[in-house]
């Protein structure tokens, strides 16, 4: 019931929908600077940020941000695991 009246509303009421892609860049901004806790975090955040615009210049398409984030989340993860496993030599020793 509540998808035939929602699907009545979306098309009787008319939405300017060109602020929409304003709307969305902030939303994502905001969700990613409360994943910026620390240095590694804020510096896999950067590379994939670049990364997205080499991309994006290259495969001109959106799936250049999907590769992006894959290739930094796994340049992060290396970072990570790199650091843990010095820590651990470290205590060892």
């Amino acid at each position: 019931m509540s998808t035939l009246i929602g699907g009545w509303l979306g098309s009787t009421l008319a939405i300017d929908t060109t602020i929409m892609n304003d709307v969305l860049i902030a939303l994502f901004i905001a969700l990613l600077m409360n994943q910026f806790v620390s240095k590694l975090f804020i510096f896999v955040g950067l590379v994939a940020g670049i990364l997205s615009v080499v991309l994006m210049g290259i495969l001109h398409h959106n799936s250049a941000l999907v590769i992006a984030a894959i290739i930094a989340s796994f340049f992060g993860y290396r970072v990570d695991n790199y650091r843990d496993g010095r820590k651990i030599k470290e205590a060892v020793e």
